[in-house]
């Protein structure tokens, strides 16, 4: 079990730390974000998909060829049409996962075999 942690305080003038834990497991891998604030927020999480995985939605579950991606302690979770950028000046579309949550937000991502 490998796993890296940072915490940044680029919200620091509005009392908000963000804090993010990403573990590598066997088969899959965590994202555990974590905001502290003195009053609770609504935050918004994104993942950019690149349109090529087949990316589908099945319940609260987005399947795609090669990953299976799951939330957990979120409000509500969109899947969007959107752009990404591959280098600078390129724009190429892709999907685009928004969940919202208070606090503390889970993703994982397994490969699919």
């Amino acid at each position: 079990n490998n796993e890296i942690e940072g915490t940044h305080d680029g919200y620091s003038h509005h009392g908000i730390l963000h804090t993010r834990k990403i573990s590598l497991n066997n088969d899959f891998i965590e994202i555990v974000d974590k905001v502290k604030s003195k009053k609770s927020i609504n935050c918004k999480a994104f993942l950019h998909i690149d349109k090529k995985s087949g990316l589908v939605r099945q319940e609260d579950r987005f399947v795609s060829r090669f990953t299976t991606i799951e939330f957990t302690s979120h409000t509500s979770v969109l899947l969007n049409e959107g752009w990404h950028a591959p280098s600078f000046g390129v724009r190429s579309p892709c999907f685009v996962i928004c969940a919202s949550f208070q606090n503390e937000f889970l993703t994982r991502i397994r490969l699919n075999k």
